[in-house]
């Protein structure tokens, strides 16, 4: 068993921690944990160090691991962290690309605590409960033996948790239809920072006290768009029935996410792909504006030079960028919940004033700036251009020369802007490449205004890393746009959450977070960055770099 038992401040050496002073007793932690829980606890230098890092860029190392058997395992933990100041935190596959899931203290994997039960099945739709450590993968197995799907898709499909898509309000290439993971669930099941069961909306004293605080937000510090997995979603609850709204993209600082109850629908009888390649990357955004705006897509995606260099399409040399336009036949219809976007989401403006349904006639017309269009309607061929799609990340992340030192930190990764603006977000990451002389990879849900930029740089450049990250914000904000759309703030971006939304809407954020969290043990440092829940009472700001690890 590692780490010191005389219960004086230390520091573990092997890991940067966003607060990596902590005061209470690791080895007696660990005790009071392998009495309580009936899973399994583990402490051992093999154990923490495995659960460090995730596909993010940041490591943390941890005191101890439980892996819950049950809801009561996971309620005993919290309690223990409660009494003792450890913090705690839940994790699901290990996906997050911002170290929402990475802190010190106590790491809960929730693998275990998996069942999906179906509720209800209907001719269009219906419902599923799904705990949180079931995978994405299992649920569309499930979902698939009964024709249904759930309609968001983030694009590590099969290896996220269900705890991880609500956890980071998780959306992916068909959000333009069906919306983020907050428009598709109807409830959701906590255990808070006191250790209990927290049934949402169902639970009337608690969903009063968020409605209560929901309803003092400045919502017009809140940015309009389609999607915002940045700060507190308070903005999304207008009543005490939408109360389990908050949960979704809240990183577990609220509670640790035991099930959600998700809408689904039918599968789509037929799909339409439309290739479309550009010369350049405004041309792209201009053409996905019309298409967006006169049709009724259900993905609209933009892959750059780098990432088209990995498809067998034959390319010419001209083509730096494409769109994927992609159209749904009988079926598939969304859940019918309104987008917890802006009140001006372009999205669902577009289907709220009926735009076209089948748009293959309009994309030939509308896409007037692209050099090709290719059309395919087998599905095999389609799967295989989604696979592509897919793989993005992996096809920026193979570019960078180990020998240079390039890493790729996920920061500017996420930013969302109103589709309007799409060109002016563009033009954005164009001034960064000239002025900071950097390389940057794109690629995205073009039609939601979200591009994901992967930055290139040199390891040991986190000052650089911070103006860039400062500027680019500033400008995405000044653009009516957030942060992040879907990866959440993590050790990223949480420091750029005042930035966002403002001192009064942080204050009520942090409100809301004493509300279910009264001893700050549930993922502190993550969006809100004011310290506590690991003894020292340290203050996270700046964990963008401390703990970066270059890789």
């Amino acid at each position: 068993m590692d780490g010191d038992s005389d219960g004086e401040t230390r520091r573990r050496p092997e890991t940067r921690d966003a607060v990596a002073m902590t005061t209470y007793d690791a080895a007696r932690l660990v005790s009071k944990l392998e009495s309580a829980i009936s899973g399994d606890v583990g402490s051992s230098l093999h154990h923490t160090r495995y659960y460090s890092v995730d596909s993010s860029s940041y490591a943390v190392r941890p005191d101890v691991v439980v892996i819950p058997r049950d809801v009561e395992d996971v309620s005993a933990a919290v309690r223990i962290a409660a009494e003792t100041g450890a913090r705690i935190t839940a994790r699901g596959g290990g996906t997050g690309l911002v170290g929402g899931a990475l802190n010190c203290g106590i790491i809960l994997d929730m693998r275990n605590i998996s069942r999906i039960r179906i509720v209800r099945l209907g001719p269009a739709g219906g419902s599923v409960e799904a705990e949180a450590g079931a995978t994405r993968g299992r649920l569309d197995d499930v979902l698939g033996a009964a024709d249904m799907m759930f309609g968001p898709n983030p694009s590590v499909g099969p290896f996220c948790t269900v705890g991880g898509m609500v956890a980071n309000n998780a959306a992916g290439s068909r959000s333009l239809k069906y919306g983020a993971t907050i428009d598709n669930v109807s409830g959701i099941t906590i255990v808070d920072g006191t250790g209990g069961l927290v049934r949402l909306p169902e639970d009337a004293d608690v969903a009063a006290g968020i409605l209560d605080i929901a309803r003092r937000i400045d919502r017009s510090g809140y940015p309009d768009v389609s999607k915002n997995s940045s700060g507190y979603r308070l903005d999304a609850v207008s009543s005490a029935a939408d109360a389990h709204r908050v949960i979704a993209g809240s990183e577990g600082t609220l509670g640790v996410i035991i099930s959600a109850t998700i809408d689904v629908v039918r599968r789509p009888e037929s799909r339409t792909l439309h290739i479309l390649e550009y010369e350049a990357e405004q041309d792209a955004a201009a053409d996905c504006l019309e298409i967006v705006g006169a049709t009724r897509p259900s993905a609209a995606e933009f892959v750059d030079r780098t990432i088209l260099d990995n498809i067998d399409g034959g390319f010419g040399s001209n083509v730096q960028c494409l769109l994927f336009v992609e159209y749904e036949g009988k079926d598939g219809a969304s859940t019918g919940m309104p987008h917890a976007g802006g009140s001006g989401s372009d999205a669902r403006k577009a289907a709220a004033r009926g735009a076209v349904d089948n748009g293959e006639k309009g994309v030939a017309s509308l896409a007037r700036k692209s050099t090709r269009q290719t059309v395919i309607t087998d599905e095999l061929e389609i799967s295989r251009w989604w696979r592509h799609r897919d793989s993005a990340l992996h096809y920026s992340l193979i570019t960078i020369d180990d020998d240079a030192e390039e890493v790729v930190p996920h920061v500017i990764e996420d930013a969302v802007v109103p589709l309007g603006a799409l060109p002016e977000l563009f033009a954005a990451l164009r001034h960064i490449r000239r002025r900071h002389g950097a390389r940057i990879v794109t690629y995205g849900h073009a039609g939601s205004g979200n591009i994901h930029a992967r930055l290139v740089l040199k390891k040991g450049e986190t000052g650089r890393l911070r103006r860039i990250a400062a500027e680019y914000f500033e400008r995405v904000i000044a653009l009516g746009g957030s942060t992040t759309a879907e990866h959440g703030d993590g050790l990223a971006r949480s420091e750029f959450v005042e930035m966002q939304y403002g001192q009064e809407n942080v204050r009520l954020f942090a409100e809301l977070k004493g509300l279910l969290d009264p001893s700050n043990v549930m993922n502190p440092g993550k969006i809100l960055t004011g310290g506590g829940g690991g003894g020292s009472g340290g203050d996270a700001t700046g964990a963008l770099s401390e703990n970066f690890q270059g890789g």
